[in-house]
């Protein structure tokens, strides 16, 4: 669909060996998870040693057994496109956010990942999303992408995308998310209110989205 995404490539459990065909810095991840399970800090990896040690924390601190993802690095910003509704009829699209890494000691790596999500005493929790800072022809080129993709793999009603940029600005994309969370300060409630929705507004959009869809009407109030 000549959608751009970063190099990458597998690791499955049984492999002892492997080699890298693209340059470092990495970020390394589960290829199966929820929330951030599995990337830390230590996920993004300039050395061999480090990439290693990635790995198996990956394998043995949180148990997972599953293929490994290894991913170039990008560098620039990171971004999240929210979609509610079906493009085959009427639908909105949220506001582009990113993430807001200014909070962070210049040694710690620029990823939201577990810690962001999960300790409340690690600095990635004063994490903050903001309006994100685009090129009318950036934003215009990875909201045609998310639109393509969400018809393309026939999400339904609510999705979200998630994009990074290189260190040239040129964005890439990471993961297609068809069910990402409902919670209330979840990235999904975040670019809602940006755009104007309360959370108990945006839920509603959701569902109406499923009426318009099925052809039903659920009944009661939110």
């Amino acid at each position: 669909m000549e959608i751009p995404v970063p190099e990458a490539m597998f690791i499955k459990p049984e492999d002892i060996t492997f080699e890298i065909s693209f340059s470092f810095p990495v970020l390394v991840k589960p290829n199966f998870g929820d929330s951030s399970f599995g990337i830390t800090k230590r996920s993004v990896a300039n050395t061999p040693e480090e990439l290693m040690n990635a790995i198996s924390e990956i394998r043995e601190k949180f148990g997972y057994d599953k293929p490994i993802l290894v991913e170039e690095f990008l560098s620039g910003k990171d971004l999240s496109v929210g979609i509610i509704g079906n493009p085959s009829g009427s639908y909105m699209v949220l506001p582009i956010i990113e993430e807001d890494y200014s909070c962070l000691p210049p040694e710690l790596p620029r990823v939201c990942g577990y810690e962001a999500k999960w300790l409340p005493d690690s600095p990635y929790w004063n994490l903050k999303s903001v309006p994100a800072n685009l090129s009318e022809d950036t934003e215009r080129f990875i909201v045609e992408c998310c639109l393509k993709l969400f018809e393309r793999l026939e999400c339904r009603d609510y999705c979200r995308f998630d994009w990074r940029c290189d260190g040239e600005g040129n964005p890439k994309l990471l993961e297609v998310n068809p069910n990402p969370g409902w919670c209330w300060d979840g990235h999904l409630a975040k670019m809602a209110k940006i755009f104007g929705l309360s959370y108990a507004e945006m839920l509603k959009a959701i569902l109406e989205a499923v009426e318009s869809r099925v052809g039903i009407r659920i009944e009661g109030d939110l």
